[in-house]
């Protein structure tokens, strides 16, 4: 696709100059901003791949020339070097000690300005739009030449363009499950784990399994000396769980709190963890703190406890199953939804924008360890690059399902209606234990939330439309278990 035309386009005034300027001569930020206009010709916007897209634009000699006499006369207004009054410096000073970062600046601001802008206007063509996480990366390295055209070509990813073959007439089996008593007994215990007091335990009594513990640790070098960078003070974990990176469970059972050892652990090949998979190594410990848990009894004062609503023990049981079956109906469902969509993949392949697999990548990071860095996402793959690469493949399943659920809503033009709403925010409300009117209230008051829950009305629709157009049929028999991994 080929289009030449206008574009006019509103920029914020001068961006300060380089640092390199700045920290030579020691001056403050000091621009004010204003606004301008840059006359742009989009010469050319094309696609590079299925998933990606080019944008070369144009700037006239004299707009480019305009641009930089504006840049220098607002910079010129209030700076200030040694031997120069404020606001007096000439301007073939400036140029001379300055003028290649001068010129990298205007071309910066011309380059960031224009392109962003120009996706902002109303006629600029959808799909080729960027993804709103990625950054448009530029082509080449164009010169900032004051006597000619400024051409300069951006490309970045965007939405991918493909179509659905067919979304019917599949065999799709989706496995079954019930909910056992020791399913409930499982999640009894745990709610008993929850409500357990944590005590210390008395001086010199030995740790056992079961216990939270606090220690410090470190690898050793082969000199005997701390490994600096894997010091860790003050960690905290029961003993039995292996929530430690070493795990070290074993040899930490039976020390008592101010207690230190060396300890020497050998990893199997397929260990869990790669930087330590098929190796030995030493690590001293410190034990500084063991305490024991009290686990409540399991009985009806123990039901009042966990919510005044229970009187008796039998009423939080039929409480707790009746919960664990609406989260085993989610998961059977969301099973068979996901088989269909695989299944339409299968039939429609397309190729996948990188940056929403690493914006996937990156958030499933987050979601573990609750850290996401000021810097975005990019930076987060970057210090956690082997387990990205590892997590890759779910990542890019996920936003393949994703895209194809977006592009059926399309096709199959789903809507929601008054009645839908209604019965969803009366579920809210039961399952929230809020009245109907302050459940309506909050979905009044956030209007991204009540986005989200119509997206869920409509993808609900649309796997009941799917789910009637190909054939469901009951496969193999599971345990309530195996379909929530995360269950201990």
């Amino acid at each position: 696709m080929v289009e030449r035309h206008l574009a006019k386009v509103d920029v914020a005034g001068p961006t300060p100059v380089s640092r390199l300027l700045l920290n030579s001569f020691n001056i403050e930020e000091y621009l004010e901003k204003k606004t301008g206009t840059i006359v742009a010709i989009i010469k050319e916007v094309d696609k590079t791949g299925n998933s990606a897209a080019s944008l070369t634009i144009s700037l006239s000699k004299d707009e480019v020339k305009s641009n930089y006499d504006a840049y220098l006369k607002d910079m010129l207004k209030d700076l200030q070097l040694p031997g120069f009054r404020r606001g007096k410096v000439p301007r073939e000073v400036l140029e001379r000690k300055a003028g290649s970062a001068l010129k990298d600046d205007v071309l910066a601001r011309l380059i960031g300005e224009t392109s962003r802008s120009i996706f902002e206007k109303e006629d600029f063509p959808k799909e080729f739009l960027p993804l709103p996480f990625a950054d448009p990366e530029l082509k080449g390295e164009p010169k900032l030449d004051l006597e000619s055209d400024l051409d300069f070509t951006i490309v970045y990813d965007i939405k991918p363009v493909f179509d659905i073959k067919s979304w019917e007439g599949f065999t799709i089996e989706v496995d079954k499950a019930s909910i056992q008593a020791d399913d409930v007994q499982r999640e009894l215990d745990a709610i008993r784990e929850r409500n357990a007091i944590v005590r210390d335990r008395e001086e010199g009594e030995k740790s056992q399994k079961g216990d939270v513990v606090t220690v410090n640790f470190a690898e050793i070098d082969d000199n005997g000396g701390l490994i600096q960078a894997t010091k860790r003070e003050d960690f905290v974990f029961e003993i039995g769980s292996k929530r430690n990176f070493y795990q070290f469970d074993d040899e930490v059972t039976g020390m008592k709190a101010g207690e230190e050892r060396d300890i020497e652990k050998s990893y199997p090949s397929d260990f869990e963890f790669k930087d330590l998979s098929g190796k030995t190594k030493k690590i001293r410990v410190k034990v500084t703190a063991v305490k024991r848990k009290e686990v409540p009894a399991l009985d009806d004062e123990f039901a009042q406890d966990v919510d005044e609503k229970f009187s008796t023990l039998n009423d939080l049981k039929k409480d707790v199953r009746e919960k664990m079956q609406i989260q085993l109906d989610e998961r059977l469902f969301a099973l068979r939804n996901e088989a269909i969509i695989k299944k339409i993949a299968e039939d429609s392949p397309f190729e996948l924008p990188k940056t929403l697999v690493d914006y996937e990548l990156a958030e499933s990071i987050y979601k573990m360890t609750g850290h996401f860095p000021q810097e975005g996402f990019r930076r987060i793959l970057e210090q956690n690059s082997n387990f990205a690469e590892m997590m890759r493949p779910k990542a890019e399943l996920a936003v393949r399902l994703r895209l194809i659920i977006e592009k059926l809503m399309e096709k199959i033009n789903i809507e929601v209606n008054g009645e839908e709403l209604e019965a969803e925010f009366k579920l809210y409300a039961e399952r929230s234990s809020e009245s109907i009117e302050k459940v309506k209230d909050y979905f009044s008051e956030k209007p991204e939330a009540r986005e989200s829950i119509e997206r869920a009305i409509k993808e609900r629709k649309l796997f009941e439309f799917l789910a009637s157009k190909n054939t469901i049929k009951t496969g193999k028999k599971v345990r309530y278990v195996d379909l929530f991994p995360n269950i201990a």
